[in-house]
């Protein structure tokens, strides 16, 4: 255990590529996992960002050195690999979300075909973990895509007798910060959502805010109104 440790806290930057000099003295290192079964070989899966906190891409083990109670050790191998994703999806229904366009086309069914677009884009392989709430609660949740985007269409909320309100991106963080199932997957959020008529929301979504951050939760959103 204690190697272990010592491999946990040891790792650090080298000189990185040209093209990440900028970053250098802001790169930062975090380990997700380590394993130590076929010791003394230990392997560990860490993401590596820049100062914006964008992952670094191109570096090679020269890059990086390991350090085993102070002294450094040569890193003999670095791959990338491509983890899942944990997504959830958080539907706010309101009467924006059900006005239709020139071709009495509601926006959500609108938005609904966009999302669909993406999912005949997955890959049969994927693994991504996906969820889908609104007000009410959780409407399908860590379901594979295919079974998700089945949930996503057949959802006919009366929108335009619903208030909407933060309750759903409150219960889309509840959803994506449960555990995740691999190692390394990175939680988000796509918040679909009219205007909310609530004088007092700046104050409201600010504790939502925190917790996202201190989550580690990328939270985008989709502003569907007039």
């Amino acid at each position: 255990m204690r190697k272990i440790v010592a491999f946990f806290l040891g790792v650090s930057l080298l000189a990185l590529p040209s093209a990440f000099a900028r970053a250098q003295a802001a790169a930062s290192v975090e380990i997700l996992s380590v394993d130590a079964q076929n010791f003394p070989r230990i392997t560990a899966l860490m993401d590596i960002y820049d100062a914006s906190g964008r992952f670094i891409e191109g570096l090679t083990p020269s890059n990086l050195t390991v350090y085993e109670d102070g002294q450094p050790r040569t890193v003999s191998e670095l791959t990338k690999t491509d983890v899942p994703v944990q997504f959830v999806v958080a539907v706010n229904p309101g009467p924006g979300l059900a006005v239709r366009d020139a071709n009495a086309i509601p926006r959500f069914t609108r938005a609904v075909g966009t999302l669909s677009q993406w999912v005949n884009a997955e890959p049969s392989t994927s693994k991504d973990d996906l969820s889908l709430v609104s007000l009410s609660g959780s409407l399908i949740t860590h379901a594979g895509t295919k079974d998700w985007f089945v949930s996503l269409d057949s959802f006919k909320p009366d929108f335009r007798n619903t208030t909407p309100n933060l309750q759903t991106l409150a219960i889309a963080l509840d959803t994506v910060t449960t555990a995740v199932p691999q190692p390394g997957m990175k939680r988000a959020i796509l918040f679909l959502t009219p205007h909310m008529d609530d004088p007092n929301i700046d104050n409201s979504i600010k504790p939502l805010i925190q917790r996202a951050i201190t989550s580690k939760v990328r939270a985008f959103v989709w502003f569907i109104d007039a």
